[in-house]
């Protein structure tokens, strides 16, 4: 777990090139907003997503081997066997860190990064 406060503290005294960025996937709460901080939420129903994933902010959401529907489902996401076979067997799933757990959905390991044009954006403006 990362102390969302901390890193933000650290971030604002040890990162002052002007130009820096610190992107945060998640309900960030913590953390104090300034125009050096963005924040996007990852509870997107719309989406099937219930937590971002240390994996998902490197992939596009068309990455055609990670996407949502992509070649590359990572079921074996939780320690429930029935959820991963139920995962395997094509049930309805929705996208989260490993190991999290919600009574009535089945989780796979979210692969993708919903908010990539954004980050993609954000890159070019940090570029020196």
């Amino acid at each position: 777990m990362i102390e969302a406060n901390a890193l933000n503290k650290y971030f604002d005294h040890h990162f002052t090139y002007s130009k820096s960025k610190l992107v945060c996937y998640g309900e960030n709460r913590d953390f104090t907003l300034t125009a050096k901080v963005e924040s996007y939420s990852m509870q997107r129903d719309d989406l099937r997503i219930s937590t971002a994933s240390h994996m998902s902010p490197l992939f596009a959401p068309d990455n055609r081997y990670y996407e949502q529907y992509g070649e590359k489902i990572i079921c074996e996401n939780s320690t429930s066997t029935s959820d991963v076979e139920a995962c395997n067997q094509g049930e309805q799933t929705w996208f989260s860190a490993w190991g999290y757990i919600e009574k009535g959905r089945i989780h796979a390991r979210l692969t993708w990064n919903p908010f990539y044009t954004e980050l993609e954006k954000t890159m070019k403006t940090v570029a020196f």
